[in-house]
């Protein structure tokens, strides 16, 4: 296995998707539908779970729109919760947005902090979790929903991810 740094990596999309002439929605669904496998692969010989995405704007979050997607095709109950309204998801991720609501998988909006309040009670029935927040493009300061303790179940995140 090899370990890259975010600069490293969009080095490698940008080159998969120029020279290759594979698009970024393909990369998408292809990383989406892998990490879906891995997790189902980890849970199929325990009890049913109840599985949380929690989805930022951009290609991390359209990367979760896929995994809850393939988790939804196979019966797994799936939550998809948005730390934005949907109008600010574009271009593949928006796209992934649009398949959820056509398959009927609903996206729960958290925009702020008094209506992520408003849905940690439905939010604690999940006993697993996909993070699909931040990515590869993060270039400033996590602030927001994003930094604070509550809107991340596991713990609060403390900035950018390093170089």
């Amino acid at each position: 296995m090899f370990v890259v740094t975010a600069s490293e990596m969009q080095k490698m999309d940008g080159l998969t998707i120029q020279e290759f002439g594979l698009p970024g929605r393909i990369l998408m669904e292809n990383a989406g539908r892998g990490a879906a496998e891995m997790l189902l692969k980890r849970i199929s010989n325990q009890p049913s779970h109840h599985v949380g995405i929690l989805a930022g704007r951009g290609n991390n979050g359209g990367d979760g729109f896929v995994i809850a997607r393939y988790l939804a095709q196979k019966d797994v109950l799936t939550g998809v919760y948005l730390l934005t309204s949907k109008d600010r998801v574009s271009g593949d991720a928006a796209d992934n947005l649009a398949l959820l609501a056509s398959i009927g998988i609903p996206v729960i909006e958290l925009p702020d902090p008094a209506t992520f309040a408003d849905h940690e009670s439905d939010m604690a029935r999940h006993t697993l979790w996909v993070d699909a927040l931040l990515g590869t493009g993060l270039n400033a300061d996590v602030i927001g929903l994003y930094r604070q303790t509550p809107a991340y179940p596991w713990g609060a995140v403390s900035g950018p991810t390093p170089p």
